[in-house]
Parts: C-alpha cells; structure tokens; sequence
C-alpha cells in the first residue's frame, strides 16, 4: 500500500560563494576645501560581475555542492552580497585625504 507523508528535520550545511570579477569599493577622500575637485568625489561602491552560492555538505566522507536555485537567490541576494563586499581578504585602502 502507497502513502503519501511529510516530515521536517534539521541538516548541517555551508554556504560557499564563488565571486567574479570583484573591484573592492573606493572611498571617498577625507576632504573639508570645497575648492579641491576631490571634495565632490564620493568615492565608489564595490562591484562585481557575477557570484554564485552553493550549498556544501559532506556525505560518505565526500563534499558535495548543489547551487542555490533561482528563488533562494531573490531571498538572500541582499545577505550574500552584504557578505561579499564585508568579507576581509581583500586591502581596504585607506580614502585619501586633502586639506
């Protein structure tokens, strides 16, 4: 006999990230003198062309990734890339000051 059911649990996972093309953001300089041209400059957000997610989990003893599908990304786009251009591995330079 055939039955249908549902059930919940929890599973342990990672997240990775793939990220191409990354330029990290330019500050804008510290600058006061409205008559330096650096005044106006308000620096430039960080970019990228494209980044991909997956989930990571470990089965048998072998790491195994499946990318998110499309609707998770309208989900948590805002969060992955709030973590992209967080994320320490790349020098934040410091903005360049005028006087």
């Amino acid at each position: 006999m055939k039955t249908n059911f549902e059930f919940e649990t929890s599973m342990e996972f990672d997240v990775h990230v793939e990220v191409e093309g990354f330029v990290p953001e330019r500050p804008a300089p510290a600058c006061s003198n409205p008559d330096d041209p650096r005044y106006s400059d308000s620096g430039d957000p960080a970019e990228w062309d494209k980044y991909t997610a997956y989930f990571v989990f470990t089965q048998n003893g072998k790491k195994i990734r499946i990318e998110f599908p499309d609707d998770l990304y309208e989900i948590m786009g805002d969060n992955l890339e709030e973590l992209i251009t967080s994320h320490d591995f790349f020098d934040k330079s410091i903005p360049e000051k005028c006087y």
